[in-house]
């Protein structure tokens, strides 16, 4: 009777030992035809493979991803790509020809990326960015008292036609721009759509306004190249500011008499406002020839002619000349008063001068003794002279 229950123990072990046997037998009986099918289909989730990207990330601009297996796939392996779970785009796997997909996002964002092979499927996350739009203020000149101008900046970087609504504020100056000198024109930034915005700053320049000299500058001939302490009057100043004119010495583009420039480099301008004003370079000066007197002019007595032609006795001299100036007479013209004979007044109808400064000079006066036209005597009237004063 023990003999029996112990025969019971060892078949209910053997028993077990079979059913394990058996299930093992069929596990890997299992596993080795799914591993033959996946052999047969060439591709695996285990060598599924990955995905790269190129492109600069941000939406509106074109992404290539690329699918690059791991392993063995067959040529026609169906290949689908999704994005986001849509379907954007069925191919056949090639080993010529890489698999890629060529795709615009329109979403900033993380986007899926997926690429199914046969039966497994690689999936990629793309980081998309905003654009960025840049807002540039422009860069202008104007002139000190100008009206400022309302300045826009310019916008780039838009994504296909979207610029169409959009608007934005004039630039903004910093701080006041109260005259002469560079200022900071800054853009105001703006919300649009999904943009981020850069700030490109630009400049605001203001020039000096250019005065202008009132009338023309004179002086007389002194045989000098300046005008000591010239008057000069400007006018364009606006109204309300302080400027005037300082100026000791003038110099001329030459010393001889005429119509010529002034350099307006010695001259400089004072008072508040005079920062934001400048002088021409030059303005227009008259030099005036410098008037002479002629001293000691004589002409000789002469018997009657019936003429009130005369004879210059002597020449004289001119007072007024500047030391170191080459002038002097060249000829005189003169006539008396009248032809009858008696004492005269001597006519002086031309002076003219000679030498290399000549042109700088006139003649105003010419001072001259009267002369005498004197009875004509013959012969006869001398003879009968000469008795009466023998006769006593």
């Amino acid at each position: 009777m023990q003999q029996s229950k112990k025969m019971n123990k060892e078949e209910r072990l053997d028993f077990v030992i079979g059913i394990v046997a058996v299930v093992i037998a069929t596990l890997l009986a299992a596993l080795l035809i799914a591993g033959i099918a996946n052999a047969k289909k060439g591709t695996s989730t285990r060598n599924a493979g990955e995905i790269s990207a190129e492109g600069t990330g941000i939406r509106g601009t074109e992404q290539t991803y690329t699918y690059i297996p791991n392993g063995e796939i067959s040529d026609g392996t169906p290949v689908i790509w999704t994005v986001d779970g849509e379907i954007v785009q069925q191919d056949s796997y090639s080993k010529d020809k890489p698999v890629t997909l060529h795709y615009v996002h329109n979403q900033a964002g993380a986007h899926k990326i997926s690429a199914t092979v046969g039966i497994s499927t690689q999936n990629y996350t793309a980081e998309i960015e905003s654009p960025v739009l840049t807002l540039t203020a422009p860069s202008v000149t104007i002139t000190y008292g100008d009206e400022l101008p309302e300045l826009l900046p310019a916008a780039e970087g838009f994504v296909a036609d979207e610029n169409c609504d959009f608007r934005c504020e004039a630039c903004t100056f910093d701080g006041e721009v109260a005259g002469v000198g560079v200022y900071r024109v800054i853009p105001k930034s703006c919300d649009f759509l999904d943009y981020k915005t850069e700030c490109v700053e630009g400049t605001l320049t203001v020039l000096p306004r250019e005065l202008s000299v009132v009338g023309t500058l004179t002086k007389r001939y002194d045989g000098t190249n300046f005008i000591e302490n010239p008057e000069i009057e400007i006018e364009g100043v606006l109204t309300g500011d302080d400027v005037s004119v300082q100026c000791d010495k003038l110099y001329l583009e030459n010393k001889n008499a005429g119509t010529k420039n002034a350099l307006l480099s010695t001259a400089c301008l004072v008072g508040d406002d005079a920062a934001n004003y400048v002088l021409p370079d030059f303005a227009t000066a008259t030099v005036i020839p410098r008037a002479l007197v002629l001293n000691g002019l004589k002409v000789q007595n002469k018997l009657y002619d019936g003429t009130t032609k005369t004879t210059i006795e002597q020449m004289g001299t001119l007072e007024g000349v500047c030391a170191g100036d080459s002038v002097a007479i060249g000829k005189i013209s003169t006539r008396f008063d009248g032809s009858e004979v008696g004492d005269h007044s001597v006519i002086v109808d031309g002076i003219t001068l000679v030498g290399a400064d000549k042109g700088n000079y006139v003649v105003i006066r010419a001072d001259i003794d009267s002369a005498k036209i004197q009875e004509k005597v013959g012969f006869w009237d001398k003879l009968l002279q000469k008795e009466r004063v023998a006769q006593g």
